[in-house]
């Protein structure tokens, strides 16, 4: 809807500035025809520049029931997709609290119990070697509020924790990584594997548009070539990217979401 925005006011500027110096040409050769020959092309592209206007608010129109028409349809997706999931979230880099919110609130509609959230602070992961991030790693992967909640006491992130819970799903939710982002979300990876549990990283609609930016509608390869996740899905915090991550946290492999995911959503068992 923003580029549809950008282009019906650049056609305006470009008829604008046609109009000018179509009524400049007329005053300067004092050709009556001509002028009005002029005045009628000016009108025709006032005409042409009113549908083009009425075309965008239709269009406009239609974006917004589609948006409403994915949101409403969220819950038929995922219900019950993770009945029996206590859901672990990290929010490592570039997440709002509106996107953090929503995950939360999608895996709660599938089923699952969101058992803590670890929400690493601005510039946690900038100094730390790769021992610091396998120990908080460990820490998060061990379920064990004393170990995560030193997390919290180190200054290294805030932690929000239920009592007696383990997780059997975890999902990383990141905006565009930098290097030592991306090595502790690799981390994370190993240590979710080794503890078989299903990993997921959810990338924001930032980190989505710039990665579709940056592969031009190909097949984008995992940045995590040495402990890739279960699954990567683009553009949570959005209805249709939250959808299929709440799916891929039921155990899905590949990429989903919003481009430049080749697919939208993986199937459901038994579909």
């Amino acid at each position: 809807m923003m580029s549809l925005r950008y282009h019906v006011v650049s056609l305006a500027a470009i008829f604008v500035a046609l109009g000018i110096g179509i009524l400049l040409g007329a005053a300067m050769s004092g050709d009556e025809g001509l002028a009005g020959q002029q005045r009628a092309l000016i009108e025709r592209l006032d005409a042409d520049f009113y549908r083009l206007s009425q075309d965008r608010d239709a269009l406009a129109q239609e974006l917004e029931a589609a948006r409403k028409y994915v949101e409403e349809s969220v819950p038929y997706v995922v219900r019950g997709s993770l009945l029996g999931k206590t859901v672990g979230i990290v929010a490592v880099s570039g997440v709002g609290a509106s996107d953090l919110d929503s995950v939360k609130r999608v895996c709660e509609i599938a089923g699952a119990r969101v058992g803590a959230v670890v929400d690493l602070a601005s510039g946690a992961l900038s100094n730390a070697n790769d021992g610091q991030l396998i120990v908080w790693t460990q820490a998060i992967l061990s379920s064990d509020i004393d170990r995560i909640g030193s997390l919290a006491s180190q200054g290294i992130a805030k932690v929000t924790m239920a009592e007696d819970c383990r997780f059997n799903a975890l999902v990383a939710l990141c905006g565009p990584a930098e290097a030592a982002e991306s090595r502790f979300v690799e981390a994370l990876s190993a240590t979710a594997k080794g503890a078989s549990i299903p990993f997921v990283v959810g990338w924001t609609r930032t980190a989505a548009l710039k990665a579709r930016s940056e592969t031009a509608g190909a097949m984008p390869g995992s940045q995590f070539e040495k402990g890739p996740p279960s699954a990567e899905v683009y553009g949570v915090g959005t209805a249709s990217g939250n959808a299929a991550l709440a799916l891929a946290l039921a155990g899905a492999r590949g990429t989903y979401g919003q481009p430049p995911a080749p697919l939208a959503l993986p199937a459901r068992e038994g579909k």
